[in-house]
């Protein structure tokens, strides 16, 4: 009878576990979801990676993003920017490669960086402006419709020229880029 109890208990204790490691298997929805982007330019690409928060019913910039710190521009971690021919980024010479987004946003105005340690990522706190390659400043568009979800989009292109743009509740910045090479 020991035996037969001893099977039972441990057939039962194997289904719950069983039952356990498929209920953490099932995906559940994210409240930031990945989105990777690429976009043919010039002779080249933009590829980017960042994660997407929503608005929520929260105020954004000034409370959730507070105005002036240094923000990763996303959820998570810290956004990537990959450029795979020359660039100018504002006024900035850009050599190919991946760097991180950052950006100190403001009521009229964003500073936008690139940054090249991608080891950082979402810890804004370690932040060391000698591992900049870029530095712009940016004026804020009141956006006429709410975006309730983070967005970044390349926008207006050109052979040789294309915006950068960062949307989010009422609030758009456009980043120029630039290439004199041409299609």
């Amino acid at each position: 009878m020991n035996k037969k109890l001893f099977t039972l208990i441990a057939v039962l204790l194997s289904s719950v576990f069983l039952l356990n490691a498929q209920t953490s298997l099932r995906k559940s929805p994210v409240s930031s979801p990945l989105q990777k982007l690429s976009q043919g330019f010039a002779l080249g690409e933009i590829k980017i990676e960042y994660s997407r928060p929503s608005v929520k019913g929260r105020v954004i910039f000034g409370e959730l993003v507070p105005y002036d710190e240094i923000w990763r521009t996303g959820a998570n971690a810290a956004t990537t920017i990959e450029f795979t021919q020359d660039i100018k980024f504002g006024n900035t010479p850009i050599k190919p490669g991946v760097y991180a987004l950052y950006t100190i946003p403001g009521k009229e105005e964003w500073e936008v960086m690139l940054y090249r340690d991608l080891s950082l990522g979402g810890n804004t706190g370690s932040y060391d402006k000698a591992d900049e390659v870029a530095r712009l400043k940016v004026n804020v568009e009141e956006n006429q419709s709410k975006v309730e979800t983070f967005t970044i989009a390349i926008n207006n292109i050109t052979n040789s020229s294309c915006s950068l743009d960062l949307a989010w509740d009422k609030t758009i910045v456009r980043i120029p880029i630039k290439t004199e090479e041409k299609k």
